[in-house]
């Protein structure tokens, strides 16, 4: 699963599948002591198609205080849910996606007024990843609003590394096994959705957590756990001052054993803290010389994300 999903602050996945079941309850559980190759990158090829489903939310909230006295709050929530037939148009040389048409079935968007459709089913999107990334209908550009949104569950940054380099394993592991991120590989993909990390700022480990059954196939369940401090964003105020930025995100993905099948379904949330200490005179000419405001800003993201493979002839 692409890390920079998460924060996007992007993975895509999908829904034949129903809830996971432990692997006794539709084939003999393996051995404790089994050990199961942890290959997490699943190429994709070109036309290979898949039913995609996303629901996510996001919660963003902003308070400005001078001394203990709250000035100012602004706090938005948005759901969004999104289904659609997918096909891979173009890979990269490690066959990433890099090009994906997607056949809207539905795609609504919730911003306190209740659910919204953004589409009516059948439109077609594209996706492009990389370095010229956009979203596009087969009417052309999206309005604004539209593209930010869908942004929020569809990735278009580049996509430089994989799961395996990030938190896979080169060797084997049992059910229950523990093994360290790359906190360097970590660094540079939260650097590409523009939250600047140094590596031994950050904590992190994944753990073969056990062996399920989703959607029939027999399936390591992977968990990564990741918590940063020091966390700086690329944007702010030129004349504010971090106080503190921490980051902790929790991810759950399922993959068959079958390393020549897709990732089957994945649940990531992911929360941004900040608190950034700025002049008063930035924002009121009436501010006493030296006087400081505190920005507090707490972003969550929760995202619930399966794939089903579907056959070119189906």
């Amino acid at each position: 699963m692409n890390c920079r999903a998460l924060v996007a602050i992007g993975v895509v996945a999908a829904t034949a599948c129903g809830t996971a079941t432990r692997g006794a309850e539709l084939s003999a559980a393996p051995e404790a002591a089994a050990e199961f190759a942890i290959q997490l990158h699943r190429p994709v090829q070109i036309g290979e198609q898949a039913k995609q489903h996303i629901t996510a939310t996001f919660d963003h909230s902003l308070r400005t205080f001078s001394g203990q006295t709250m000035l100012s709050e602004q706090i938005n929530k948005v759901a969004i849910a999104f289904v659609a037939d997918t096909k891979v148009i173009d890979v990269d040389a490690v066959g990433i996606a890099t090009k994906t048409e997607l056949a809207v079935e539905s795609c609504t968007v919730d911003s306190g007024a209740g659910p919204m459709p953004l589409f009516s089913p059948g439109v077609v999107l594209t996706v492009t990843r990389g370095g010229d990334p956009a979203i596009v209908s087969q009417n052309g550009t999206l309005p604004r609003a539209t593209a930010q949104w869908l942004r929020m569950v569809l990735p278009t940054g580049p996509a430089t590394m994989t799961d395996d380099d990030i938190f896979g394993s080169t060797a084997p592991r049992v059910v229950g096994a523990v093994w360290p991120v790359n906190a360097d590989f970590m660094a540079n993909e939260l650097g590409a959705v523009g939250l600047r990390i140094r590596p031994d700022r950050i904590i992190g480990q994944a753990t073969l957590a056990a062996v399920d059954v989703v959607a029939g196939r027999q399936a390591l369940d992977i968990r990564v756990e990741v918590s940063a401090t020091g966390v700086e964003p690329d944007q702010k105020p030129a004349d504010a001052v971090v106080e503190r930025g921490e980051l902790h995100t929790e991810l759950t993905s399922w993959y068959p054993v079958d390393p020549s099948h897709m990732r089957l379904k994945d649940s990531a949330t992911a929360t941004v803290e900040l608190v950034l200490v700025h002049p008063a005179t930035s924002v009121s000419k009436d501010a006493k010389p030296g006087e400081t405001l505190r920005t507090e800003i707490i972003a969550r993201q929760h995202r619930e994300s399966t794939y089903a493979a579907v056959s070119p002839e189906s």
